[in-house]
């Protein structure tokens, strides 16, 4: 059995879903059933890709999918100088999603409360 790929905690009304890995063809479709099994139907949904050093075009449409089905209440966190945000930059996606470079400011973003360790 394959190990998640996702780790879920909570903060407010938001679900945060860490991502553990590299994202490519030969995990997205793991990635994106983790993501909909994981996150809550309603309330916000903050994906963190601060630790994945590498997404493909099929973790793409994962986000893709996932910005189109939950509107304003999807974030992602990806640091200004990590590989997934030059993706998201050079891709043009960066323009239509709400990422954050920290979890507190996607947190903002959602107007969720941010626990007190991360703020």
């Amino acid at each position: 059995m394959r190990a998640g790929l996702v780790e879920f905690s909570v903060a407010g009304d938001a679900c945060v879903a860490t991502v553990r890995a590299e994202i490519d063809i030969a995990n997205s479709a793991q990635l994106e059933a983790e993501l909909q099994a994981g996150a809550a139907e309603n309330g916000g949904l903050i994906v963190v890709l601060s630790n994945c050093s590498y997404m493909d075009s099929s973790g793409l449409r994962v986000l893709i999918r996932l910005a189109n089905a939950r509107g304003a209440a999807f974030g992602i966190v990806a640091p200004q100088a990590g590989p997934v945000r030059r993706v998201l930059d050079v891709t043009g996606l960066a323009k239509h999603m709400a990422i954050s470079d920290s979890l507190a400011g996607a947190l903002a973003r959602l107007g969720a409360p941010a626990p007190a360790e991360i703020q």
